[in-house]
């Protein structure tokens, strides 16, 4: 791009570190809703490197920040830390700053779940760490792309690697196989992985699964039970959800010895259970 195609990059910002009361943020631009609970954690973690610098424009005499606000909150939160490294530009009123707000954050791009667990990976936390070896030894792959050795759920096996990483690592292992070359599904496997948890060994019904169409067949029960959810106005764990509809395929044609999930109160997951008798098989063909 020719040079006289740029936008001037106005003044040069200039550094200082400032107390965090001597900071101010104005609403009429800034998210009025920040996650306390994100707030606790940026503060119980709190490293300078994490932090870098907040962006704050001076107008009238008076510091705004105009990028950093939640980080502002951690600070003032944790009590200990006197003062903040900031970047300092002149404003020429709300106006600019707000531009500038919408600048910061229009060109920011999220982390997605799969980058921020290859990072963790990099970084040494666990649980992912723990994850990754148990994956690679599988031929397993967090990854974007397709294929049934691929998992794009990457918040979905953290969880539920949490909760029972023996269910888990059972759960990926049967999808790989009902799944042939299609891509493995986080509902299938929070809906596989809630079976297991419970003590129900859904490899025992591989050969039945595979045999009513594997993986789209389970897919579209899911799907066909969630809308009939969403009809009846009723709530319930989307892990015992996915568990139902599975059984229902599982279930399908017998007449005796269905498999059945535990009582509600003894069981994984959730608080209300409205499909409890459709886990029997009672869906039309």
């Amino acid at each position: 791009m020719p040079i006289l195609e740029w936008k001037s990059p106005g003044e040069k910002p200039k550094f200082k570190w400032m107390s965090p009361d001597d900071l101010q943020v104005d609403l009429r631009y800034q998210r009025r809703e920040v996650s306390a609970h994100n707030t606790r954690k940026i503060a119980k973690e709190f490293s300078w490197t994490a932090f870098g610098a907040l962006v704050v424009m001076l107008r009238d005499g008076i510091y705004y920040v105009v990028d950093g606000y939640q980080r502002l909150l951690s600070i003032k939160m944790r009590g200990d830390i006197k003062s903040v490294p900031c970047m300092i530009t002149p404003s020429g009123g709300p106006r600019d700053e707000a531009e500038a707000f919408w600048r910061l954050n229009t060109h920011r791009k999220t982390v997605t779940p799969i980058h921020k667990y290859k990072l963790c990976v990099q970084a040494g936390f666990s649980p992912e760490r723990e994850i990754e070896r148990w994956l690679r030894t599988n031929h397993f792959k967090v990854d974007t792309g397709t294929g049934a050795n691929v998992i794009h759920f990457a918040r979905i096996l953290i969880t539920w690697w949490l909760k029972n990483p023996e269910a888990s690592k059972s759960a990926l292992l049967l999808q790989r196989e009902i799944c042939s070359d299609d891509s493995l599904h986080g509902s299938l496997h929070r809906g596989i992985a809630y079976l297991y948890a419970n003590d129900i060994q859904v490899d025992k019904y591989t050969d039945k699964i595979l045999k009513v169409g594997g993986s789209v067949r389970l897919l579209a029960t899911l799907k066909a039970l969630e809308l009939e959810a969403v009809g009846v106005g009723k709530q319930m764990s989307n892990d015992r959800l996915f568990a139902v509809g599975i059984l229902r395929v599982i279930n399908k044609g017998k007449r005796s010895g269905k498999v059945q999930l535990p009582p509600l109160r003894e069981a994984l997951g959730a608080t209300e259970d409205p499909f409890e008798d459709d886990a029997e098989g009672n869906e039309d063909d």
